[in-house]
């Protein structure tokens, strides 16, 4: 787990939460994510539509800005570090950023979260 690796480096203990995890892409977990897209048309359907069992744009970025806003309070003037993956770190980045979640489906690839990538939301 990525979190336990940077917690070693940094002598903390890290603290997982479930709000943090994976996106859940519902039937299609655990399978080639270029099966799921063929789903969808573009990519900004995703916002209100999950594939069967799985979770919406709206439902993660939701995860993602409670979890924020609880650690923001409980921790408040301190720095925090969160440990996720690419897609739910980007849609809380879009969030922090004040952007809609149309914006955040046309934002180009390269210029989204990648893995081990570290960036400030401040």
């Amino acid at each position: 787990m990525s979190a336990e690796i940077v917690g070693k480096v940094l002598k903390i203990k890290p603290k997982p939460d479930k709000r943090l995890r994976e996106i859940g892409f519902g039937i299609f977990n655990n399978r080639p994510l270029e099966s799921m897209w063929k789903s969808f048309r573009v990519e900004a359907e995703r916002i209100d539509k999950g594939a069967d069992g799985g979770e919406t744009y709206r439902q993660i970025q939701g995860r993602m800005v409670n979890f924020l806003r609880e650690t923001d309070e409980k921790y408040k003037g301190r720095n925090i570090l969160i440990i996720s993956h690419e897609g739910p770190l980007g849609l809380l980045e879009a969030k922090v950023k004040d952007l809609s979640l149309l914006e955040a489906t046309q934002i180009p690839l390269e210029k989204r979260i990648h893995k081990g990538e570290i960036r400030e939301l401040n």
